[in-house]
């Protein structure tokens, strides 16, 4: 239910409407208790009916609408997490991988053949690339905020 709580809140917010719009006409009678109330919910004229009706499935549409935006905004926020952790996982081992191929590259009598030096230097030319194509992502929190806060960043800064 907690993922549907904007629709809730709509549908929450019609029925509501509805039962103070059945009070107020029941207001003007001699008569004011719950029999009344209930039998002006359910037993009213068609005009009055299709009034409340109208704005149930307002209210209900506008939570469907609020429901789907902040769908979107969290699984936009899942899918940057989910980019800045398969980020945190690739920096390292490849920053390891140059590290340690460029330690074996330098050290004396290592490697032998000709062979063994390509393969070194493809392993640096690969893991160099990875580095590249990681550096070149682009910016992952496009939240709200996060925007804002750049664009007040970016202002004050004078820069573009």
């Amino acid at each position: 239910m907690r993922r549907y709580r904007e629709i809730a809140y709509g549908v929450l917010t019609g029925l509501g409407i509805w039962v103070i719009d059945a009070m107020l006409q029941v207001g003007g009678r001699d008569h004011f208790g719950f029999d009344t109330v209930v039998s002006e919910m359910i037993l009213s004229r068609p005009p009055q009916l299709l009034l409340r009706v109208s704005l149930l499935l307002i209210s209900v549409a506008l939570g469907y609408s609020l429901w789907q935006s902040r769908e979107r905004e969290r699984r936009m926020r899942d899918l940057q997490t989910l980019l800045k952790s398969l980020q945190r996982q690739i920096v390292s081992p490849s920053l390891l991988i140059l590290g340690h191929s460029s330690n074996l590259a330098l050290r004396e009598g290592w490697p032998v053949s000709r062979e063994s030096v390509e393969m070194m230097s493809e392993i640096q030319c690969n893991a160099r690339k990875l580095n590249e194509i990681i550096r070149q992502w682009p910016e992952t929190d496009y939240t709200p905020t996060a925007t804002a806060e750049k664009q007040r960043a970016q202002y004050n800064t004078g820069g573009a």
